[in-house]
């Protein structure tokens, strides 16, 4: 995929197939089998990085997705590297699988903690960045990427060696768009840094309103984890105050769904990225992936969703401002 495929203009806001749990959370052949499945519900889009799957999220993708790689788009990214320790790193995840289970709070903390360290030590050298790639392209059997994004990048590592590196990629067709993974902070430094090279950003769906920064034309807006703060959010005072104040009937029906939530919250949150953006979401479970794959984005339940949440991150600023 060349040119405004990399970047999606032209087209609808989709759903991505996010690869952080495949080799972890399931083992080799399932996570075949899931990948497989995503493709067979209409999956095209997969984001995937050197550590994840404690470093088998790459080759997994790789197996299943050589044979149809004309008809897929592949995001991955470089600044933390692939494990070294590959094997003993997934046991550790495998052993502690329990406790991510029984204490989801706990454990996302932790991982959160995880990500912030591994920011700070994060490489962007020129060597560290080309061997980076190189290893992602044999891992993913393919002569190129879609999109690379820099993970955990702040806008002081973006120096001009890096810059002419990139570019190199860029013009030999190694790398089709360029970005940033990272937070909404430091996904606009670098994108007032290198505002012509960094087509593609990647971050939390925080609810709020996407600046402009964030939407300039020609840039693809990819967010993920918004079904874990979309579900936080809207059990929240301030929410449920304007649901009861501004919600209709059909509205607060599908909350209280368990069965329709999840998909509601995709809705909206397709509707707040936007024509030719990227929601990624994870799932273990095959059965769920055709029904991920059929939230559609124009849903009115949806559209009021995304005015009640906006209502509600309004009173919680003045509350935190006002504290």
């Amino acid at each position: 995929m060349t040119g405004d495929s990399a970047t999606g203009a032209g087209r609808s806001a989709v759903l991505a197939f996010g690869c952080g749990s495949l080799g972890t959370e399931l083992g080799w052949p399932d996570s075949v089998r899931l990948v497989e499945a995503a493709l067979q519900a209409g999956f095209r889009h997969f984001d995937t990085a050197p550590p994840y799957g404690a470093g088998q999220s790459e080759r997994i993708l790789g197996e299943v997705l050589a044979s149809c790689r004309g008809q897929v788009t592949l995001v991955s990214k470089a600044g933390i590297a692939h494990p070294r320790a590959a094997g003993a790193l997934r046991a550790l995840r495998r052993l502690a699988l329990p406790v991510k289970r029984a204490l989801p709070g706990l454990w996302s903390r932790a991982a959160s903690q995880a990500r912030e360290s591994a920011s700070a030590a994060a490489r962007f050298a020129v060597a560290d960045v080309q061997q980076s790639l190189k290893e992602s392209l044999r891992r993913l059997r393919t002569d190129h990427l879609d999109a690379l994004l820099l993970h955990e990048v702040f806008d002081d590592a973006l120096t001009p060696e890096l810059g002419a590196l990139l570019d190199a990629w860029l013009a030999d067709g190694r790398v089709r768009a360029l970005g940033t993974g990272t937070g909404v902070a430091q996904s606009l430094a670098c994108q007032a840094r290198w505002p012509q090279r960094l087509r593609w950003v990647q971050c939390d769906h925080y609810w709020g309103a996407f600046t402009p920064a964030l939407r300039r034309p020609g840039v693809h807006l990819s967010t993920h984890r918004a079904l874990r703060l979309g579900l936080g959010l809207v059990r929240e005072p301030a929410f449920t105050a304007a649901l009861a104040r501004a919600g209709t009937a059909s509205l607060r029906r599908r909350l209280d769904d368990d069965n329709e939530c999840g998909g509601l919250l995709l809705a909206a949150a397709l509707q707040q990225v936007g024509a030719g953006g990227t929601v990624v979401v994870s799932t273990l479970r095959r059965e769920r992936l055709r029904n991920l794959r059929a939230v559609p984005a124009a849903d009115d339940d949806a559209m009021l969703l995304n005015r009640l949440l906006a209502d509600a991150l309004a009173v919680r600023g003045t509350h935190a401002t006002a504290n």
